[in-house]
């Protein structure tokens, strides 16, 4: 019997033998953060700062104060509690009370504040409460926060956005996510303009602040420095991984990495927006992992987290935006315990590189199913032609159990990826028509890592002139489970 294998994902390609040589077997991890957790972690940090006042839901600015946290750091906390809805941990009811606070603490018209990624970054948290209520006041407050940042510091000159309108340290920036109200506006108006300016901005971001070579992202244009925020470096893979430009987002992270340990330099620059970009875009998943876990076991009696490096006294009071990043982080990171089949970016282009091709992320995310995606490729079912009279290929990165992935399915095949782990029972190639059992080829698997599904591969044909399937038979935690390959299909064990 083959034990300790991990079927992560299958996906049609042409028959060509590929037959490559490793160990196989689960990653093997001591990290403890589970879902429980997560959840532990979510509550404890709600409980000790929101509350309720005529029916509007506001986030205290310490534990035990009575004053509200302060307008950009409100809509952090509302995009925290919007990936808790999206877990299942919290309800629609909870951001939209909070949008209702927000809007009557800072009114409707926020163009007293004077800097442009405050109101634009608060953007976001109202574009992902429309996504998750529906309701079109709050993207119309979205639309409303990136037009005025933007209209009031977009610099033609060179692209970008000056932070502030007066006085500003620095002259010129991006990173703090400006381009991610943007995108998702272009998307949900839906309007093409928005999109046109989170591209432009995000050119700004790699002619001025990020160096290619290293992966750094600078906190000053063309300063040679790096940011001191790890949150710039979060924006920074966000926005790459929105965009498609996923090897920029790779690059920041492994300078990022470079640059602090899993402490982040004790709580540098809001660590819970680059853990969140890690677990969003499934890169370096395990090192956010570490962090998260590392952070936590430093929790509080009451659940929170004040410092990435030691337990602080219960008797000294947290800061609601400290403790945020923690909450952030783990609701983002997947935890130990969970199979998660994650779609980070789907790209629709021409092999022959003749344009970017088409971002189809959201629309391929929303097929997958019980952490399985079976998704026919080609311009009907991916929504038009990004590239008419070119061969087109679909490029999926995705996180498959805290692993990145890149799936290229070519243009009219069929994209299966499929996350399951567990202990194969048995492998048999045979006819689809059942005209025969076909052939055990279970020991083929013992050292594979990927191999096409055709005769060549499986050792012989059991049934001339007959489409065949690779039937896989494997236990997880007790049950049985089937997979099924169709030949010419590639199959890959990790």
């Amino acid at each position: 019997m083959i034990t300790n294998k991990t079927l992560h994902h299958l996906h049609d390609a042409w028959c060509v033998l590929m037959l490559t040589m490793l160990t196989l077997g689960g990653i093997q991890t001591s990290l403890a953060f589970t879902t429980t957790d997560r959840s532990l972690a979510y509550n404890s940090w709600k409980n000790a700062f929101y509350f309720t006042s005529n029916g509007n839901g506001y986030f205290r600015d310490q534990e035990g104060s009575g004053s509200v946290q302060y307008f950009w750091q409100f809509g952090s906390d509302m995009e925290v509690v919007e990936a808790a809805v999206a877990l299942g941990l919290d309800t629609t009811n909870t951001v939209n009370a909070l949008c209702a606070g927000f809007t009557n603490q800072n009114g409707l018209n926020w163009s007293w504040d004077t800097y442009n990624d405050d109101v634009m970054g608060v953007g976001r948290a109202f574009v992902g409460a429309y996504q998750l209520t529906g309701n079109r006041t709050w993207l119309t407050l979205a639309q409303s926060g990136f037009d005025l940042g933007y209209s009031r510091g977009y610099d033609s000159t060179n692209g970008g956005i000056v932070e502030c309108t007066s006085g500003c340290v620095v002259t010129t920036e991006t990173a703090d996510g400006c381009i991610v109200p943007g995108y998702y506006l272009g998307q949900d108006l839906p309007n093409s303009g928005y999109t046109t300016k989170a591209q432009n901005l995000y050119k700004f971001l790699t002619n001025y602040e990020y160096i290619a070579s290293s992966g750094m992202v600078e906190g000053t244009p063309n300063s040679g420095i790096s940011s001191t925020s790890t949150s710039d470096y979060g924006f920074f893979m966000q926005d790459s991984v929105l965009l498609g430009h996923t090897s920029n987002a790779q690059a920041a992270s492994a300078y990022e990495m470079s640059r602090w340990d899993v402490v982040f330099g004790n709580v540098a620059g809001s660590p819970g927006f680059c853990l969140r970009a890690m677990g969003q875009s499934g890169i370096n998943v395990a090192w956010a992992q570490q962090a998260c876990d590392n952070a936590w076991s430093f929790r509080n009696s009451r659940g929170i987290v004040s410092d990435w490096s030691y337990r602080v006294s219960d008797s000294v009071p947290v800061n609601t935006y400290d403790a945020m990043q923690l909450a952030m982080g783990m609701l983002a990171v997947p935890p130990i315990n969970t199979v998660t089949l994650t779609i980070n970016s789907a790209i629709y282009a021409p092999t022959n590189g003749a344009n970017g091709g088409t971002n189809v992320t959201s629309l391929v995310a929303g097929k997958v199913s019980n952490n399985t995606l079976s998704l026919a490729v080609n311009n009907t079912t991916l929504g038009g032609d990004p590239s008419p009279n070119n061969v087109k290929a679909l490029t999926i990165i995705c996180t498959v159990g805290g692993h990145q992935e890149t799936v290229i399915v070519p243009e009219n095949s069929t994209a299966n990826i499929m996350y399951a782990t567990g202990t194969m029972v048995s492998a048999t190639y045979l006819p689809v028509n059942g005209s025969n059992a076909g052939t055990n080829v279970l020991s083929r698997f013992g050292t594979v890592h990927g191999v096409t599904i055709c005769n060549s591969t499986m050792g012989g044909d059991p049934a001339p002139g007959n489409a065949k399937e690779l039937k896989m038979v494997y236990s997880v935690g007790g049950n049985s489970e089937t997979a099924v390959v169709l030949e010419n299909a590639e199959l890959n064990l990790f």
